[in-house]
């Protein structure tokens, strides 16, 4: 096994990075992509261009897909994982996904039953370090709940201020519906309202009176004028 890794450490010391052809003239994204065409010197394999991936660039296949130690990887996300892994083939590697909580139960159970994680140099120190930043996240939420206690506590108090303010100040709604009253009570002694004069009607003569009924009389055989007359 250690005779193969250390051909697959000159091999990939070896193997060039396999790039676009002319990405870097037509500012590409560097990464490989299969060259097509008919008459594509990259896609012919001819001198003087870019080498393509083939199978000589390849490692072993018996130290394929394995760290450096010659373990395989094996990603864990929970304690049981870690029961099952087979410590002389495999190597144990902690998912990013996992949480703070779990990962500090799975580095304690793995510093107890002797395994190695891969990806975690010092497991203790991470663990040091999860634990105080739980314990300053505790002290952040007790320090805001204070707060919250704190400010309630003087907005009753100022609203109790505010009220007895109002009490002493202004005085209740029926004493100032008294008040109005006698205002208008004593406003209409005061100001008593006048009569307007009483205008005399001028005293017609009989002879317009006259005149005026005779022109209110309609005659016995009805109006003439709106009688139509026919010829």
């Amino acid at each position: 096994m250690i005779d193969l890794i250390k051909v697959r450490k000159k091999l990939k010391s070896k193997k060039p990075t396999f790039l676009r052809q002319d990405g870097h003239k037509l500012h590409l994204p560097q990464k490989w992509v299969r060259p097509r065409g008919i008459h594509n010197k990259m896609r012919l394999k001819l001198k003087g261009h870019r080498v393509r991936p083939s199978t000589g660039f390849r490692s072993p296949k018996k130290v394929r897909n394995t760290l450096s130690s010659g373990l395989f990887p094996i990603m864990i996300q929970t304690k049981k994982s870690l029961d099952l892994l087979n410590t002389k083939t495999q190597a144990a590697i902690l998912s990013s996904t996992v949480g703070k909580k779990k990962k500090l139960e799975i580095l304690e159970y793995a510093i107890s039953k002797n395994i190695i994680i891969y990806n975690i140099k010092d497991p203790k120190s991470v663990i040091e370090k999860i634990k105080q930043e739980v314990q300053n996240r505790k002290k952040q939420t007790i320090s805001t709940q204070e707060k919250k206690k704190i400010s309630k506590e003087e907005s009753l108090k100022k609203a109790q201020q505010k009220q007895q303010e109002q009490d002493t100040k202004e005085p209740p709604q029926e004493q100032k519906q008294e008040d109005i009253k006698l205002e208008k009570e004593a406003l209409e002694k005061q100001h008593v309202h006048e009569h307007a004069p009483r205008i005399e009607q001028q005293q017609v003569s009989s002879k317009i009176a006259k005149k005026d009924n005779v022109r209110s009389k309609i005659p016995a055989g009805g109006d003439r004028s709106s009688q139509k007359q026919w010829h």
